[in-house]
């Protein structure tokens, strides 16, 4: 900092320096240096505390960041449950309470929530029961289909029955380019007595494979497929099995011989088995 004082070296300074002598000038450029070079360093410290405090803030919000997405997850995680028709009130008051620690439990959060879970409640009350009449539907135009084919007495006349049966079930998965006025469908619709063509479309693909299955007593094609596949994964696993006994035996037996100090009886099969981790 430059001050009075400086002014008065400096100007006796260059007096004495006309007349050979320096010592008064030297001083006063001395002076001036080592105040430089203080500024200079009280400058470099002001910049390190900045950017020590920059770097502390970018810290605490990249901390506060992740404890705000950490609390997100877990909001999300509570809205959910609180959505779930299945969880009951007391578990929900618990979870809502929790909410309210995360710092979202607003009352109208609260009456959404509430909206949400008696909405998803009726929603799906009312899939129940549309899935209880469609399965209840289902099971008597089974019946009534096993109950006509199973009413001829030739086994013949169930094949040629079961064929038709086959093919209106095939045209009800195209349900809406089929012609339900005309005569063939008429006529299969009278065949097992339903309503109308629809009913058809009423059975699943295991519906069908499930009469078939029970009027010609075989089992299908994927039945056995997915059978086969089944045993062979239980032989695999099997064989699997046997295999790792084996290598565990040769295993220990290897071992037993090193701790006795025959290494040198120690197989290349029973080495492999030690350095598979057997």
């Amino acid at each position: 900092m430059y001050t009075p004082l400086d002014e008065t070296m400096l100007q006796l300074g260059l007096y004495d320096y006309v007349w050979g002598d320096n010592t008064m000038l030297q001083n006063y450029l001395s002076r001036v240096e080592a105040e430089k070079n203080r500024e200079a360093q009280r400058e470099y410290n002001q910049y390190l505390k900045e950017y020590d405090r920059a770097k502390a803030e970018r810290e605490e919000a990249l901390i506060k960041a992740q404890e705000e997405k950490e609390k997100d997850v877990k909001r999300a995680e509570l809205l959910s449950k609180l959505k779930d028709p299945t969880i009951g009130a007391t578990e929900k008051a618990i979870y809502r309470k929790q909410l309210a620690a995360l710092g979202d439990a607003s009352k109208q959060l609260a009456d959404e929530i509430e909206a949400a879970i008696t909405t998803d409640r009726a929603a799906a009350e009312k899939k129940q029961q549309i899935d209880a009449e469609k399965q209840r539907k289902a099971m008597n135009i089974k019946a009534a289909v096993l109950r006509s084919i199973n009413s001829k007495k030739t086994d013949k006349e169930k094949a040629a029955m079961l064929q038709k049966f086959n093919d209106a079930f095939a045209k009800s998965r195209n349900i809406a380019n089929v012609d339900t006025n005309s005569d063939d469908i008429k006529s299969l619709v009278k065949l097992f007595n339903f309503n109308d063509f629809s009913d058809y479309a009423a059975l699943s693909d295991d519906d069908a494979k499930e009469i078939n299955s029970k009027i010609l007593g075989f089992e299908t094609n994927e039945d056995v497929l997915r059978k086969n596949a089944q045993n062979n994964l239980v032989n695999d696993v099997n064989e699997q099995r046997a295999k790792s006994k084996e290598k565990k035996e040769l295993a220990d037996a290897g071992r037993a011989l090193k701790e006795k100090g025959q290494g040198g009886r120690v197989t290349k099969a029973m080495q492999d088995a030690i350095n598979e981790g057997y």
